[in-house]
């Protein structure tokens, strides 16, 4: 996975992420819905190799809202017994 920063200020952050579709974006949008102001993300074309991601925070970074949630859901998927 390859993420490029395409805009990036104190509340905003709108990434290009290569490699990953709805499977990994639509968790992570929903992990980070309650937590954020404004959360989503787009696949522009069905045969595109990404998807731009976009977190918009009231306060504190984003970087650091997305990294928690990243965490919490490695966390979830670790507790999960087959």
């Amino acid at each position: 996975m390859r993420i490029e920063v395409l805009k990036e200020d104190k509340n905003e952050l709108k990434l290009k992420v290569h490699g990953e579709d709805h499977t990994l974006m639509n968790m992570l949008r929903g992990k980070l819905a309650e937590k954020v102001d404004f959360v989503a993300y787009r696949k522009e074309h069905p045969l595109d190799d990404f998807v731009v991601f976009l977190v918009r925070t009231k306060r504190g970074s984003p970087r650091t809202v997305i990294k928690r949630a990243i965490k919490e859901l490695i966390k979830e998927w670790e507790a999960l017994k087959l």
